[in-house]
């Protein structure tokens, strides 16, 4: 249990003080563990498609739509937290112009 604080402390830290850093982590366990649904998603949505992230958090989802949508498609992506617009607008703007947070 003890383990299972220290790391929630951490994430947190990492998360308020250092979001860059917590992105690199977060994504390449993302992509570790999500990788069959990031390429059936790449298989569905192709270049110039538009696409919705509900519930995009910081994002991720976002990004790879945006990735597989290219410069020619949209991807909107929504969250009720203001502060997680700003990091999803960052992370997804950076895979496509086409992105709206």
């Amino acid at each position: 249990m003890a383990a299972i604080r220290a790391t929630a402390r951490v994430s947190n830290l990492l998360f308020r003080k250092l979001p860059f850093v917590n992105w690199t982590i977060y994504g390449a366990y993302k992509w570790l563990t999500e990788r069959g649904g990031i390429a059936l998603v790449c298989r569905l949505v192709k270049p110039g498609d538009r696409a919705v992230d509900v519930g995009a958090n910081i994002g991720f989802h976002a990004e790879q739509l945006a990735r597989c949508a290219g410069p020619q498609g949209k991807v909107y992506a929504f969250d009720p937290g203001a502060y997680f617009d700003v990091l999803c607008m960052r992370r997804s703007g950076a895979a496509n112009a086409g992105a709206e947070c």
